[in-house]
């Protein structure tokens, strides 16, 4: 009559998650675990919903436990707190669980405002405004050739200015500039700007 235990359960407890999480957990018993099931909360544990079932866990022959990878579509449920809680059952029906709290955020930041370009000798410097959030990560910038896009992914940076350096003379860049949190959520594009950068005579 000896329950699973669960020995391993990721993300960590608080961790913030978003779009379709990734979650694994593993087990041991004394005899086999048949099953795997997930289940959420975001009313503090009176009522649960499923989240899946995993009835045929793999098996580490190795270091002796079962265990199972299920995906959870974060945006089918309202941003906040959330406990998911993972249930092991053996083949003799005795259960063993773990809970983790999670926040979930699916909510991206403001779009990055007031960036300008200014041109240099082969480069181009840009600047913006800081986006006013607790959860910011920082800033990815994007260029093209073409205004309007299709806009390639140039650089991450926690800053609020980049210089783009090692430019085409008499050729006109135009970028753009979005905000990433610590979730992975990510703005809009920024507004575009535009700059030609000059011949370096020195």
């Amino acid at each position: 009559y000896t329950p699973p235990e669960i020995t391993y359960f990721v993300p960590s407890e608080g961790s913030r998650i978003n779009g379709n999480q990734q979650i694994t957990a593993r087990a041991t018993d004394n005899i086999n675990v048949s099953s795997f099931s997930f289940t959420y909360s975001t009313d503090g544990g009176s009522t649960w919903v499923d989240i899946g079932e995993d009835t045929s866990p793999s098996y580490n022959i190795y270091y002796k436990y079962w265990y199972s990878t299920i995906y959870f579509d974060t945006t089918l449920v309202s941003d906040g707190m959330v406990i998911v809680k993972v249930t092991a059952t053996d083949i003799g029906g005795n259960t063993g669980e773990l809970m983790r709290n999670y926040e979930i955020d699916n909510t991206p930041p403001a779009v990055p405002q007031d960036v300008t370009a200014e041109a240099g000798q082969r480069e181009v410097r840009l600047s913006w405004s800081p986006v006013e959030d607790p959860h910011l990560s920082g800033y990815r910038v994007y260029r093209s050739t073409t205004q309007g896009g299709e806009y390639s992914y140039l650089t991450y940076t926690s800053n609020t200015s980049y210089t783009n350096t090692g430019l085409t003379p008499d050729t006109t860049y135009y970028y753009v500039v979005t905000a990433v949190d610590l979730a992975g959520n990510e703005s809009a594009y920024s507004q575009e700007v535009s700059a030609t950068p000059v011949e370096d005579y020195t």
